[in-house]
């Protein structure tokens, strides 16, 4: 039996809380891009803000969200485009607070592959892919 994971094309972008001054999110994230000559064939987006609050305290709340975006970008990001969609979404982690969380959101798994393992290579953030099993 092969059992294989299958990406949802968006790839969660964030930093640790370590008290550590930082560049806003979508500032180190143009960085990566700009400064990565493998990157720079694709094209950023500005940052969308997602206007729903998403309840970060349910399990696996990044996963279902990240399959979220890819179905509502499935239709803008076609086949050979090399746009990548930067979205802020706020996750509550308490009742009472809220964290944002950013995602990128390729057009096809083998760009979404390729961003992830470059941009996992700065150790100015850390990106999470979400997959599920088939």
């Amino acid at each position: 039996m092969n059992i294989n994971p299958i990406s949802f094309k968006s790839l969660m972008v964030f930093t640790l809380n370590d008290g550590k001054p930082k560049a806003p999110m979508p500032v180190l994230i143009q960085t990566a891009f700009r400064n990565n000559p493998k990157l720079k064939a694709y094209k950023l987006t500005d940052t969308a803000t997602f206007n729903e609050d998403i309840d970060g305290t349910v399990h696996n709340a990044a996963m279902n969200f990240a399959k979220r975006l890819d179905e509502l970008y499935r239709n803008i990001l076609t086949k050979g485009s090399k746009k990548v969609k930067l979205t802020k979404v706020n996750f509550y982690v308490n009742p009472r607070e809220t964290e944002e969380r950013y995602f990128l959101t390729a057009a096809t798994e083998e760009d979404e592959k390729r961003i992830h393992k470059l941009i996992s290579r700065t150790d100015k953030f850390y990106s999470a892919k979400f997959g599920q099993k088939q």
